[in-house]
C-alpha cells in the first residue's frame, strides 16, 4: 500500500515541479522585458534582492513565504549561481539586500 501511494503522489509532484519551473522562467522573462534588455540570471537574482516589490511579486507567483525560499528556488534551477564571483562581489559590497 505504501508503494502504491507513492506512485499516486509522483505525478502530482512532477506536475508541481514542472509548473514551478515554468513560473520561474516566465517571471525571469518578465523581469528581462521590464528592465529593457537581456539581463542574465545573476542580474535578475540581484535585482530581486534590491527591489522589495519585485521580490514580493516573485514570492506570490511561486507561493513561497520567505526570502530564503526565493534563494533556494534560484539555487534549484541555477546551481551555478552559488559559485558566481559576480554575485559574491556585489553582495560583499554590503547594504545590498533591502527589507
Amino acid at each position: 500500500m505504501d508503494n502504491n501511494n507513492q506512485t499516486n503522489i509522483t505525478p502530482y509532484v512532477d506536475f508541481i515541479n514542472t509548473e514551478e519551473e515554468k513560473i520561474f522562467n516566465n517571471f525571469c522573462t518578465y523581469i528581462s522585458l521590464l528592465k529593457g534588455g537581456n539581463p542574465n540570471i545573476a542580474n535578475i537574482f540581484l535585482n530581486l534582492l534590491k527591489n522589495k516589490y519585485e521580490r514580493n511579486l516573485f514570492k506570490k507567483f511561486l507561493s513561497i513565504d520567505s526570502d530564503i525560499e526565493m534563494v533556494n528556488i534560484f539555487i534549484k534551477y541555477f546551481p551555478q549561481i552559488t559559485k558566481s564571483k559576480y554575485i559574491f562581489k556585489k553582495l560583499n559590497k554590503g547594504n545590498f539586500y533591502k527589507k
